[in-house]
């Protein structure tokens, strides 16, 4: 048997700081696989941004809806994704802001309220995301492109 030159009682507070050490360590993962999920509704009109209660367990619970200020195209470009890959959905690396892009085919077009059935520009929305996962909405920004791109930041 091989004995590190500790006095009992030192081996005592090693284990219990090593428990400590293991414990915090599970609640940490544990706590990292709780969050939020994010989609998108792409709605002609009045898109969305749903959130949902992912828990550790898998299961999704949805805690809030909440409008881009933006339109979606209302259109399906592929199967996986309504806006055709363009990264419709991008949370920053910190997880502190969410930005959603809007393809305003028939929102309210820079302020005019008219229908825009061509597409002539999109927007970017961006969120701040509580701890909670929840969203509040930030700001919206118009770009001259219809199906505009979020990059990783």
């Amino acid at each position: 048997m091989f004995r590190i030159g500790l006095s009992k009682n030192m081996g005592h507070h090693l284990t219990g700081v090593l428990l400590c050490v293991l414990c915090f360590s599970w609640a940490a993962r544990v706590a990292r696989a709780d969050g939020a999920v994010y989609a998108m509704t792409n709605a002609l009109g009045v898109n969305e941004i749903q959130v949902y209660h992912r828990a550790a367990n898998g299961n999704l619970s949805i805690v809030q809806t909440i409008a881009t200020g933006g339109g979606g195209s209302g259109l399906q470009l592929s199967a996986v994704d309504s806006l055709g890959s363009a990264g419709s959905l991008r949370l920053d690396e910190d997880h502190h802001l969410l930005f959603a892009v809007n393809t305003e085919s028939a929102a309210e077009n820079n302020g005019v309220g008219t229908y825009n059935t061509d597409c002539q520009q999109g927007t970017i929305t961006s969120f701040m995301v509580a701890s909670n996962g929840t969203l509040t909405f930030a700001d919206r920004v118009f770009l001259a492109d219809c199906f505009p791109t979020v990059s990783p930041l």
